[in-house]
């Protein structure tokens, strides 16, 4: 029972992180990435703004994990986040009037930025099994991603009605004090709450040679090299939406500025309802086979936007359109991810999860920078409908592939 009792509050603590780490973070990422594209008005631009994180990922691929598992924690945390006060004060230091200095600043931040988020969420991720007992995982997971989207809600519109105000430096300091409470809150929480039977030899193995043992435990795997493949080319796919969505409304339907925010704020929402219906539901029986279901329906989403930019609709209908987008495809989204990544946490043993969970999720990002690219030199050259049906057809093609190749989806274990 007390067990559960601190479980209960170190669950509190990590929602806790998770709205303060991801407030300042979402407000200041849509400002500038809004700024890029009004100032600019090129896609390519933007979509460099946006590739920078998954290179990021990928050259640090050897490292993150591995100094994760190697390290205490929660020191990896807090030094992940003074890295980012520190560039943060400096890029506020450095804004001044030229616009061209200002993009290669703007640059140099997101990467600095990015480098503090890998080591900072994979630690967490990798904690989880010991901060809470394992009947809260699923719960912790389904309540962060509440808060994490009761922010993004607020976040977007915020930014939009502070902009009119506030000049781009006070939104960075302001990010740099909402960081320095988030290692307030992280110096409470005991990163090892939970006494597992899984033993953790690795303080005296060396970084790189840790790094090919995580690999070599991926390898033998076989559903899980899958996830890992084919969450490449989903991600590559998805990269239509993180480019062609906000270049679509501010640059080709020109929408204003409220309303962007509020279309935006329809993500979380999704993410919100799908994550109270999933944190009701008891543990999924096959987490493969249920994710690739809902799968289906993304193509769906993405077939549906291409289909409606073909006709010419009042600024108020494409509005309605990209609201029922935009709720649609995180609402299906969630229910794709969650289930998979619960299991993740709980099969994975303790002393590889830093390097799996790395691992993971650069490999899911590494066709990103690609796919942006890609995406942003078609959305500059073609029209924004035929791109949407051609990436919700391929993607229906993808669905099935598992079927072809017969992998096992109802497989309980890797």
């Amino acid at each position: 029972m007390d067990i559960l009792k601190e479980s209960r509050k170190q669950m509190i603590k990590l929602i806790m992180t998770t709205i303060t780490g991801n407030f300042g973070s979402s407000i200041l990422s849509f400002i500038i990435g809004l700024l890029i594209l009004k100032k600019t008005e090129s896609a390519l631009n933007f979509g460099i703004s946006q590739v920078i994180g998954p290179l990021v990922a990928l050259v640090l691929l050897p490292f993150v994990g591995s100094v994760i598992d190697k390290y205490n924690k929660k020191i990896v945390i807090v030094i992940a986040q003074l890295f980012s006060i520190v560039s943060l004060i400096l890029y506020a230091l450095s804004l001044n009037s030229n616009a061209e200095t200002n993009l290669i600043n703007t640059y140099m931040l997101l990467i600095c930025l990015k480098v503090a988020d890998q080591f900072l969420n994979n630690a967490f991720s990798s904690s989880v099994k010991r901060v809470v007992c394992e009947e809260y995982i699923q719960k912790v997971k389904s309540f962060q991603q509440i808060a994490s989207s009761g922010v993004y809600i607020i976040s977007p519109i915020l930014a939009v009605f502070l902009l009119t105000k506030l000049k781009l430096i006070h939104f960075v300091l302001l990010e740099a004090v909402i960081e320095f409470i988030t290692i307030l809150i992280v110096l409470f929480i005991n990163f090892n709450l939970i006494k597992t039977e899984e033993s953790d030899n690795n303080e005296e193995k060396k970084v790189l040679k840790m790094f090919v043992e995580g690999i070599r435990y991926i390898r033998d795997k076989r559903a899980l090299v899958f996830i890992i493949f084919f969450a490449m080319f989903i991600n590559f796919l998805f990269a239509s939406v993180s480019v062609g969505l906000p270049y679509v409304l501010i640059n080709e339907i020109k929408i204003s500025d409220y309303l962007y925010g509020i279309i935006n704020a329809a993500f979380p929402v999704a993410v919100i309802v799908s994550s109270i219906i999933l944190s009701m539901m008891d543990d999924i029986e096959s987490p493969l086979e249920f994710s690739f279901k809902w799968l289906r329906c993304t193509a769906g989403v993405l077939l549906f936007l291409g289909i409606a930019l073909l006709f010419k609709l009042s600024i108020f209908s494409y509005f309605i359109v990209f609201m029922i987008f935009a709720f649609g495809v995180n609402f299906v989204g969630n229910f794709v991810n969650t289930p998979v990544f619960v299991w993740l946490t709980k099969a994975v043993p303790h002393e590889y999860q830093g390097r799996v969970f790395s691992i993971i999720e650069t490999g899911c990002q590494l066709l990103m920078p690609l796919g942006i690219l890609f995406y942003s030199i078609l959305f500059d050259n073609f029209k924004s409908a035929n791109i949407f049906i051609i990436s919700g057809i391929a993607l229906m093609v993808l669905v099935v592939l598992p079927y072809i190749l017969k992998v096992d989806l109802k497989t309980k274990e890797f």
